[in-house]
């Protein structure tokens, strides 16, 4: 198995408080992925897509045409720059999930606010 962090992100944005939860992927031919959740408190059934973009974590969370669906970042390392309010797409997060390998959870920018 394979530890990845799972973001329901309509509570992305918020400061998380008290123990990690447990999360698990579960894929349709059985394969389980577990790791540590990072979000809303909720399951959910989605369409898992991919994105390969290196920067734009914020873009990707906040872009309408992922709405229904749990997208996987490629690049190993999000949250490394913070979150920037200009660079939003739209006012709130699309995707269903965030799938990611390391959530970074002190970021480096001079224009990040959290």
């Amino acid at each position: 198995m394979r530890t990845v962090h799972v973001c329901v992100p309509s509570l992305f944005l918020a400061k998380g408080h008290g123990e990690p939860m447990k999360a698990f992927l579960i894929l349709e031919d059985g394969h389980v992925f577990t790791g540590t959740a990072i979000g809303a408190d909720k399951e959910i059934i989605s369409e898992i897509v991919f994105n390969t973009s290196m920067t734009g974590y914020l873009e990707v969370l906040t872009d309408p045409s992922y709405a229904g669906q749990a997208v996987v970042m490629t690049y190993p390392l999000i949250g490394n720059y913070g979150i920037c309010y200009e660079d939003m797409e739209s006012k709130r997060p699309w995707p269903d999930g965030y799938i990611v390998r390391e959530l970074s959870r002190m970021p480096s920018n001079y224009s990040g606010v959290s």
